[in-house]
């Protein structure tokens, strides 16, 4: 299980979780428990849909990205 091998992974690397509560092969509590290991920065975008559509929902998905490549160049360090 991938949040297993999450609390033995260090790295100072931008995470991003996407997913959705309606999600049945995939329950909501493994993206939160992931989200909750991981290391900042990191951003939690909730998505609409069940496994196979959840990503169907172009608009929200892309917003979601959006807000997280912004929330990375914020946390970038500063080239010299």
């Amino acid at each position: 299980m991938l949040s297993d091998n999450v609390a033995n992974f260090t790295s100072d690397l931008p995470v991003l979780i996407m997913h959705s509560r309606h999600d049945e092969l995939i329950r909501f509590h493994h993206a939160e428990k992931n989200f909750r290991l991981a290391n900042e920065p990191k951003m939690f975008w909730e998505l609409q849909g069940d496994h196979a559509t959840a990503c169907g929902e172009a608009l929200n998905f892309k917003e979601g990205v959006e807000k997280f490549l912004v929330m990375i160049e914020k946390t970038a360090p500063k080239a010299a």
